[in-house]
């Protein structure tokens, strides 16, 4: 069993099944079965969300943080060892709270600016194409036409009392911590461990294993739309290789959070 996070370099061989490669670190029953429940989560975020969104908040933001919760308790206890699983996320490789803090918050900036930037450039464009005031008024409308997003659903979920953004506060903090160990943590190592298995080389496992678990990952979100899963899919895309970079979770955690 490695120490490290996935993504570490191996040792040089000509043999792709040499000693160096990541072991998986739980059974494969247990991976599939981890990501048939997510595939028929991303089921339920695109034919049932209307359904989610007739609830109460607080009896939405409760129940969404106790399903998270015990979903990565069921990934945990699959896991063959794990204190080394923990380890490797929080502690390999790691900086004080406060760096990692700072540097989690600029990811979060920067895939903030980049949202921004696409929105805007749609925006320039549709001005472009309709000089016409007439049509410049419901230029926001458009944009999210363009783009695909279902902002009223997004809005619908959004807190609007004090105690609702309490909620929503745990929400977010659940969903940075306990997202990343599911998709970062566990669902990327099982799949680098499995491509390298499958005798592919160290870069092709790698690109596979980000994208196949980034796209598992935007699937979810897609109750906000094509455009939002798309987004959401990208930044997955992102922690994913920011995480094989710092070799820990920490600053993603962070991001995602934000």
């Amino acid at each position: 069993m490695t120490d490290t996070l996935p993504g570490t370099p191996l040792p040089p061989s000509g043999d792709p099944r040499a000693e160096g490669i990541p072991e998986p670190i739980a059974p494969w029953l247990h991976t599939l079965a981890v990501v048939a429940l997510l595939a028929g989560f991303s089921v339920v975020a695109h034919f049932g969300h209307q359904e989610t969104i007739a609830l109460d908040r607080p009896i939405r933001y409760g129940s969404q943080i106790l399903m998270v919760w015990m979903l990565l308790g069921c990934i945990v206890a699959g896991v063959y060892h794990r204190r080394l699983f923990f380890w490797n996320t929080l502690l390999h490789n790691r900086r004080p709270w406060f760096l990692e803090v700072v540097r989690g918050m600029t990811i979060y900036a920067g895939c903030l600016a980049t949202l921004s930037f696409v929105v805007m450039a749609v925006m320039f464009i549709l001005v472009l194409r309709h000089a016409d005031p007439t049509h410049a008024a419901n230029l926001h409308e458009q944009v999210v036409s363009r783009l695909h997003l279902k902002n009223k659903t997004v809005e619908s979920v959004a807190p609007t009392t004090g105690f609702e953004l309490l909620l929503w506060t745990g929400v977010s903090l659940t969903a940075g911590f306990c997202e990343e160990h599911i998709f970062r943590g566990y669902l990327l190592r099982q799949a680098l461990s499995f491509f390298y298995m499958a005798g592919t080389s160290q870069r092709f496992a790698t690109i596979l294993s980000i994208a196949v678990t980034s796209l598992l990952f935007g699937s979810l979100h897609l109750y906000e739309g094509v455009g939002g899963a798309i987004f959401v899919g990208m930044l997955g895309l992102v922690y994913a290789i920011l995480a094989l970079r710092f070799g820990n979770l920490r600053a993603v955690i962070v991001a995602h959070s934000a």
